[in-house]
Order: structure tokens, then sequence, then C-alpha cells
């Protein structure tokens, strides 16, 4: 039974924002036959417009209004006078992906974590449709599931999902779904500018934990399996003992190998030949194979990996300039991020890019990881007079500047390079003071730099 839609068709309904989710939502309740349904959005375009042709109702405020049901997009805050609101009439707060997990007749593999879940949920993915299985992909990596409530032939989906995504994923005190799998691959310190503090994050994370059968997670987060149905399955970069039931995956001497939990041991495949580099990636790649082990085959986990490549502004080069590398890792919006981009660079005179809109995260991680490789740092945007301050004040010994826009620190940085440097953009820092999202920061970077889309200099 789809108990949010059956709240919708009862009482009505409102969606908050009009963003990807937000208009797959529309879609899917209008489609459903929601009436009333009430819009609200600032920014009003064509598809505002094509969706109130069609029966919705386009609204300032929802103040006055009865509905049972509102559908939030990602990154609205609960403060919001719309979700008080809502609240406060007592009707039901939930987002996209609630409506997915409300509606959903097939099993749902999920993924969230602080850093790695596009590269896993890609990674995973390949290996699921290596193995022949119809496996739709949606979530936080740019499409909604929604759509295929009402028409697909998937025998399964794969969510990537952030803790915007999971705050109202399981609304109701006994939802009727949840993940199938579900995994946390890592937690530290982000979006501390929405949800406030570092537990409310990880209490948002953690409800992709919610009744499913099978979690799986890092060594370290293996109290959080506590409760579930069946024996967690854990990965970690070593073999390591375990005082309870689970299935543990861990690389061997190229091997990838899972101790099952009754204390056997069995080859799942070879891991040789995978081309991402860094133990962060290793931790991905294990994550993926944990959540995909028993629904496709070895050689089909094996096959994945073997034409495994990276996911774009994730530490992709893209070019030369004046003889040195450019990489682009426009991904990289915290301090962790970055730490842990800079550990799995490789080059001994590293020029990075530093700055953009703060998410009020602690820059330590960052700093621990500038070593003497990082020859010069240039800082620019709102987080740029901050994070000045925090490196002149630490045992950085380099070269260090202060910009103020973007486009000034690309442009400063550019004009030092010389053969055998790297140029690295990895903000630590979203990119929301100057640009609309990340990959727009990353063609801005591009085109700082003279290079087309394969790589050669345009000037």
């Amino acid at each position: 039974m789809d108990q949010l839609l059956g709240i919708a068709k009862e009482r009505g309904a409102a969606v908050l924002g009009l963003g990807v989710s937000g208009l797959a939502a529309a879609e899917y309740l209008l489609l459903r036959g929601v009436r009333p349904l009430y819009l609200v959005e600032e920014k009003r375009g064509a598809a505002a417009a094509e969706l109130v042709r069609r029966g919705a109702t386009l609204r300032n405020d929802l103040a006055g209004v009865c509905f049972g049901l509102l559908v939030r997009s990602p990154g609205i805050p609960e403060r919001h006078p719309a979700v008080l609101y809502a609240r406060a009439i007592g009707a039901t707060v939930t987002n996209e992906i609630g409506l997915w997990f409300s509606g959903a007749s097939i099993p749902t593999l999920a993924v969230t974590g602080s850093d790695g879940k596009t590269t896993t949920v890609t990674l995973a993915h390949r290996m699921l449709t290596a193995g022949g299985r119809r496996a739709l992909l949606g979530g936080n990596i740019g499409f909604s599931p929604l759509p295929a409530l009402l028409r697909s032939d998937a025998e399964l989906a794969l969510l990537e999902l952030s803790s915007f995504q999971l705050l109202d994923a399981f609304p109701l005190s006994r939802p009727t779904r949840a993940p199938a799998r579900a995994a946390i691959l890592n937690l530290s310190e982000n979006h501390l500018d929405f949800h406030g503090t570092t537990e409310a994050y990880f209490a948002a994370k953690q409800n992709i934990l919610a009744k499913q059968a099978i979690s799986v997670l890092p060594l370290s987060l293996a109290h959080l399996a506590k409760g579930c149905e069946l024996p967690p399955h854990l990965f970690s970069l070593s073999e390591s003992p375990l005082s309870y039931p689970a299935r543990l995956y861990f690389p061997r001497d190229g091997e990838l190998l899972c101790r099952e939990a009754s204390g056997e041991v069995r080859r799942l495949c070879s891991i040789s030949d995978f081309s991402l580099s860094g133990e962060h990636n290793l931790l991905n790649l294990l994550a993926a194979a944990a959540l995909c082990d028993g629904l496709v085959s070895g050689e089909a986990i094996e096959d994945a990996i073997r034409n495994a490549h990276g996911v774009a502004h994730r530490m992709t080069e893209i070019g030369r300039h004046r003889g040195a590398r450019c990489i682009d890792s426009s991904i990289d919006s915290t301090p962790t991020r970055t730490a842990t981009t800079l550990r799995a660079t490789s080059g001994d005179s590293i020029v990075l890019l530093l700055g953009g809109a703060s998410k009020n995260l602690s820059l330590e991680p960052l700093i621990e990881a500038l070593d003497a490789r990082v020859r010069a740092i240039y800082t620019f945007g709102r987080e740029g007079a901050r994070l000045y301050g925090a490196i002149s004040e630490s045992p950085y010994s380099g070269t260090l500047v202060r910009c103020e826009g973007f486009d000034e620190a690309v442009t400063k940085a550019r004009e030092t390079l010389g053969e055998g440097d790297l140029l690295l953009l990895s903000p630590a820092c979203t990119s929301y003071d100057e640009f609309q999202n990340y990959t727009e920061r990353a063609e801005r970077f591009r085109h700082l730099l003279g290079l087309d889309e394969k790589g050669k200099e345009t000037s």
C-alpha cells in the first residue's frame, strides 16, 4: 500500500521548490490524480506554467490552505515558513525519496556517505549491468527515480542519497518499505550550515538504515548494524577478526576476498586491473562489491572493475597548460575531501586552488594534508579569507596568495605554471557564491585555462 500517495489523494498535497526533484514530485503527484496540488517556487519558469496548465496551483506561500502532504526539495531547511506551517496543521512532510520508498515495488539498493557516493554507485551500477540486471540509477547522482514508479522495466533500483534526501525519506513511524541493502560509506563533518550540528548530520545519514535487510558498512562503523535482520556486509583495507557474525570484504595480493560469517574465506574476483588511484577509491570499490555480491557473479564484478574509469570532476585530468597537468576535482566541497584528494594525488609540485562558499566546517583536515609537495596555494571566494588566515597560521611554508574571485585565482595561478607542475582545483568549499553548481565551476576552470573538451589548448 502506498501510504503517502493515499494521504495526498485524501487531503491534497504541496510541493516546495521546483528543482529537479520538486518537478519530478509534482509531475508524479499530478499523474496519480492528486488534487489540490499546490506549488511554491520563487523562480517561475515554463515548467511551472505547464504544471499549472495541467491542474496545479502556484502560490507564493502556503498560509491558509489545507493539505495532508508536503514534499520539500533537498536543501530547504526545517525553519522554512512552509515547512513550519505544514507541521503546524498536521501535514506529513516528506521528499522525492520518501515518495519513492512509499510507492516502489522493486527492491532498492541505497548508498550514502560523506564522500565517495557517486563513484560507488557508478561502480555498483556497472557491476549490476555487467551481470545482466536491469537496474534503475537515480537520486543525488542527478536522476529522479520517480518516473519509474509510473513506467519502468527495471528489476531493482540503485539510489545515491544525500543527507538532505534522507531527512524526510521515512516520515511515517511504520514505513512500509525500506532499502533491501543500505550502505553508509563513511561519516565526517559536513553540511553544518544546514544541519547545525555534526550529530544532526550523522543522524540524517543513519536514516538510510531504517529496517533494511542488509547494511553495508566500513568496519569502523560496524556498530551501526545493530538490530539488522541479517549479518552486515562490512569492508576494510585489511582482514580483521570479528566477534559477531558478518561478512567482511577486503583486498589481498590483487584479489578481492570475502570472509563469510562462518569464517570461510572465498575469492570474489581479481582487482589487479582497477585503475582508480587512492585508498579512498579502493574503499569505494570494496563497498560497491559488498553491495552487489550475491546479486551478480564475481565475473560480473571483475568485468566492471576492469572497465572502471573515473567520474567527471573527481580527480579528472583535463589537459596541460604551459606543460603543467591540470586536474579538475571541483566536486571536493569539504576540507576532508580535499585532504583525501591531496593524499591520492601524485606530483611533487602542486599548485592548489581553494575557496568558494562555506559549510561552516573545520579546516583542520585540510591543514594537516598540506605537505611540502604543495608549492603554492591560491584562495578565493567567500571562504577565501578564512582559508588564507588559517593556512597563514599553520606550519605551511609555501606561497600563499589571497584572491577575490575564482577567475583571479585561476589566472594568477596559471601564470606561475611550468613543466612538472600540477594545477589542482580541489576547492574544499561549495560553488554557490559564484556558480550554480560544481559542474559550472569546473567548466569555468577549463575555459580559463584555454582547454577544449579533449584537453587541447585553444589559445
